[in-house]
């Protein structure tokens, strides 16, 4: 086996600290990938109870039992102060909004807590559902069923997912499947630890591993992994899920070269984007769709797309928004280009033309240059190739723009 040294999978939905892996977090807000400024400290007056902001979590390095969570910035902006939290569980490493409930030594910005609360949310404000899938995901959990989750990029999968762990009380755990190679990389890789006179080799667990052995300690605790991009991962690596998958419920421990027993309190949900226009990819056989509950997802309705993206967008236009939903659900709908756009997609494009870039060009310019660039430059061949989906898109979105602005 490669040293990870040379090849380390970043899967873990629990980052080290000292250095931030974008694949264990949440998604960047579009709107938020404009701007590089550096985020201004919060003021003791700011940082008042009730206030409420997004937090990203870690274990606490000093493994209190009061305050098993901390974190070190609120919105990104640094607060001074440590900011813990005493919930059951909470999502690591992922996007959190927290309500503060105390703060100690409200005068000093550089001593004392800031003690926050997850703010609850049901999933009708959270994500959009089909009612099927609405009654049928939250079933097959208590159930004990694996649960994979089908359909294109961009529609909500990871959303959903993260949002039902949250609302039912679930740890979540984020496993990239993308990243696997072998198979012992789901529970542990290889790393080269140097010493006195050469190097010797260590085993380092992954989330997935530390997932499970933390639930068998607590049983009391659920925990849901999401296994994301499973069918990225080489069929080869992927069977090694399969007795963990079915009534058998163990893998092969590489650390211990032993049988790991999974214990009922965790719960399996995968997510795979299936079609030509996806490379990379493998396909998902009989035998282990048959250990999943398969659930189909599409994009969302334009109306349910629209409260997301006004969402995910602070202070956006709700006309913008509209007009973009629109011109967004018409290429994806057309018979010719059936576009593969992702709600990423309208949500930067609502971003861009909300930006002080564009507060002086007239709407339908506006609107023909971002959508260019956002919606038409994701499709094969040349924005000037009439003949291409580019070119094709493009005129489309050209004739759209004119009835919509």
């Amino acid at each position: 086996m490669t040293p990870a040294s040379d090849r380390t999978p970043n899967t873990s939905a629990e980052p080290d600290p000292r250095e931030e892996d974008p694949m264990t977090h949440a998604e960047t807000p579009p709107h938020a990938l404009a701007s590089t400024a550096v985020r201004v400290p919060w003021s003791s007056a700011e940082l008042s109870p009730g206030a409420e902001a997004f937090a990203r979590f870690e274990r606490n390095p000093a493994r209190t039992e009061a305050w098993p969570w901390r974190a070190t910035a609120l919105d990104d902006r640094p607060t001074g102060k440590v900011v813990v939290c005493r919930a059951p569980a909470v999502p690591l490493g992922e996007a959190v909004r927290v309500r503060i409930v105390r703060v100690t030594h409200p005068d000093r910005s550089d001593r004392g807590r800031i003690e926050v609360e997850p703010v609850g949310a049901s999933l009708d404000d959270e994500v959009w559902m089909p009612e099927a899938l609405r009654r049928q995901l939250p079933a097959a959990l208590a159930l004990g069923s694996n649960v994979l989750f089908i359909g294109p990029q961009g529609c909500g999968k990871t959303t959903i997912v993260r949002s039902v762990a949250r609302a039912l009380r679930y740890r979540y755990v984020y496993f990239n499947c993308a990243a696997i190679t072998d198979p012992d990389d789901f529970l542990a890789v290889i790393q080269l630890q140097a010493r006195a006179g050469g190097t010797s080799t260590i085993w380092r667990s992954t989330a997935l591993l530390d997932a499970i052995r933390d639930a068998q300690a607590r049983p009391e605790q659920r925990v849901l992994v999401f296994l994301d991009e499973l069918n990225r991962c080489p069929e080869h690596a992927r069977n090694v899920l399969m007795p963990a998958l079915d009534n058998t419920r163990v893998l092969h421990d590489p650390t211990t070269n032993r049988a790991l027993r999974i214990p009922p309190n965790v719960h399996f949900v995968a997510a795979v984007n299936v079609g030509r226009a996806f490379s990379g990819t493998f396909g998902i056989d009989a035998a282990q769709l048959d250990r999943f509950v398969p659930l189909v997802l599409s994009w969302p309705p334009q109306d349910a797309e629209e409260r997301i993206v006004m969402r995910n967008v602070p202070g956006c236009d709700p006309e913008v928004v509209r007009r973009v939903v629109r011109i967004a659900h018409q290429l994806r709908n057309d018979s010719e280009l059936r576009a593969p756009l992702s709600v990423r997609a309208t949500e930067q494009a609502v971003a861009l033309l909300g930006h002080e870039s564009y507060a002086d060009v007239p709407p339908e310019e506006a609107t023909l240059e971002v959508l260019a660039t956002t919606f038409c430059n994701r499709l094969p061949g040349d924005l000037h190739d009439p003949d291409s989906d580019a070119g094709r898109a493009l005129n489309l979105v050209r004739k759209l723009c004119r009835r919509t602005t």
